[in-house]
């Protein structure tokens, strides 16, 4: 089967808004009746799962599934409720999907598909529960996605590239001190 490699969209960043809590569950619920018993869980990942700060309005789901190889088996499910597949996409050992909104083909949903075991889904889950608990380490990361999206106002690939390096000399200075996120 083929892989899609969505093209950059604008990026649009936007004050919280509270129906984003209520969309990630109301899609989690989707994605676990197209995933079956391969996912383990399902999280709201991303800046939209944090109330203090601006985000693109799309939200990121991260799922956790047993193995790739199961996954593979509900690829058509996934696609049935309108998930593009697009295999690894940049980072290893993960499938990343998206969903549009049918009518406008306006991003909605980006999800992150990890195995069981995998770090990365702690990663992802121990920056979002820092950024909810460490308000300056989320003004911080707020003021990089602003300056990200003033320099990468039309290309939502380079405005995730330009927030790389912030991503890993976090990750470096909690790992000198003994920490995750």
């Amino acid at each position: 089967m083929s892989v899609t490699i969505p093209n950059p969209i604008q990026v649009e960043l936007i004050p919280h808004d509270p129906f984003w809590i209520d969309m990630a569950e109301d899609e989690a619920g989707q994605l676990k009746l197209a995933l079956g018993e391969v996912a383990s869980d399902i999280h709201h990942i991303g800046s939209t799962a944090i109330p203090t700060i601006i985000a693109k309005p799309i939200i990121d789901l991260l799922a956790v599934v047993r193995s790739f190889d199961e996954l593979d088996t509900r690829r058509a499910h996934l696609e049935a409720v309108d998930y593009i597949w697009c295999g690894e996409l940049g980072i290893k050992n993960r499938v990343y999907c998206y969903k549009n909104e049918p009518d406008t083909q306006k991003r909605l949903f980006q999800l992150h598909i990890f195995q069981q075991n995998n770090p990365k889904v702690e990663q992802h889950l121990a920056f979002k529960k820092r950024l909810l608990s460490d308000q300056n380490l989320a003004r911080e990361y707020e003021r990089l996605k602003q300056q990200c999206q003033l320099k990468h106002p039309n290309d939502s690939h380079a405005y995730s590239g330009c927030k790389d390096q912030w991503f890993s000399a976090i990750e470096n200075n909690f790992a000198q001190a003994g920490q995750s996120f």
